[in-house]
């Protein structure tokens, strides 16, 4: 029983990933992420690179989710 549970749970992380559009969000990182190293002189500060990198990373992923939803009746058509 426990094993057929842990195939579940790694069948879940795949589709959240999936839903989440991983490839798709790893792009927009990496281009925010060069966007702040050229927005300032110098070197930005750690923290403001880290909490924005983690919050633009959250925020596509969730919005990836939200068209899933919102595709959902179209893409059934």
């Amino acid at each position: 029983m426990e094993t057929l549970m842990f195939q579940g749970a790694a069948c879940r992380c795949q589709q959240f990933l999936a839903l989440c559009k991983l490839r798709v969000v790893s792009l927009i990182v990496f281009t925010a992420v060069i966007g702040m190293f050229l927005a300032v002189p110098g070197w930005p500060a750690w923290n403001v690179l880290w909490a924005g990198t983690l919050g633009i990373a959250l925020v596509a992923g969730a919005a990836a989710a939200f068209n899933c939803l919102i595709e959902q009746k179209i893409d059934a058509v």
